[in-house]
């Protein structure tokens, strides 16, 4: 199960929590794009042996860390933006 932050009276207020949530995810992408740009080549490392191999598997990790962040991310916000919504239906 997972932990979600509920919206209240004396907790943070939801549309900023929400800004914050949406701008980390931004900034994530960001940050992604950039991951994703840098010079990757198997001549960088072909001086050990194995090394090129054990790289791919090491940049294959962090890249799936990235993916777990960004799922994290999107699903914080699905929850705020739905607890949102249902507060500004409240009469």
């Amino acid at each position: 199960m997972k932990a979600f932050p509920t919206i209240h009276l004396n907790g943070s207020h939801g549309p900023t929590l929400q800004e914050e949530y949406e701008e980390a995810l931004m900034k994530l992408d960001d940050f992604s794009g950039a991951f994703t740009v840098i010079d990757f080549n198997a001549r960088d490392y072909y001086l050990v042996l194995g090394s090129w191999e054990q790289a791919r598997k090491d940049r294959e990790a962090q890249q799936q860390h990235i993916a777990g962040l960004r799922k994290y991310l999107e699903e914080h916000i699905e929850s705020i933006n739905a607890q949102n919504k249902a507060r500004e239906r409240k009469p």
